[in-house]
């Protein structure tokens, strides 16, 4: 049985650390970052997907790792199918593969890997189907197939049939709402 580990370390300090249960040998340490650009400084969020791929977070944008080289993923102004924001908080796979990225200030961004855009969910204070707000701190997928996003400002329920959120707010006078 193969085991992995992804360890961290400030200055872009990073290996991946692999061995076999009861081979005897010790773990093998690998460097990564060097030949494909370097790491960050600061890694937020991993994601190992379903076909292998590791996904990095951190405060500089979304890198993917495929075992040899280091893809970068930046926000660009100048293009509306770019990552929403650098400042990457989360990183999740949805049963069917999609990949949903949290931001620090951009929303939620879901990647469409056939052409490597994000689609963008953003906080729209005059329409209520939006997220609550643009900081995203966790998202997980239920079995019925919501997503349910934490965010700064509560919890949303996406229905992806209908790309709405729905929140679930802080309420001091109702008692069965969020406590903070």
């Amino acid at each position: 049985l193969c085991r992995r580990l992804i360890l961290s370390a400030g200055l872009a300090a990073a290996c991946l650390c692999a061995w076999s249960e009861g081979s005897g040998a010790g773990p093998r340490i690998e460097g990564i970052g060097q030949a494909g650009g370097p790491l960050p400084d600061v890694v937020t969020a991993l994601c190992l997907d379903r076909t292998g791929l590791l996904w990095i977070g951190s405060r500089d944008g979304l890198l993917l790792f495929d075992g040899q080289t280091l893809r970068t993923f930046e926000y660009d102004v100048s293009d509306p199918g770019s990552i929403s924001d650098n400042a990457i908080r989360t990183i999740y796979e949805d049963h069917e593969g999609y990949l949903w990225v949290g931001t620090n200030s951009g929303g939620l961004n879901r990647l469409d890997r056939a052409q490597w855009r994000f689609q963008r969910f953003r906080h729209d204070p005059a329409d209520p189907g939006t997220l609550s707000h643009d900081s995203v701190y966790a998202v997980l997928e239920d079995r019925a197939g919501f997503l349910w996003v934490g965010t700064q400002q509560g919890l949303n329920r996406f229905d992806p049939k209908t790309r709405t959120f729905r929140h679930f707010l802080a309420d001091s006078a109702d008692p069965a709402a969020l406590a903070s």
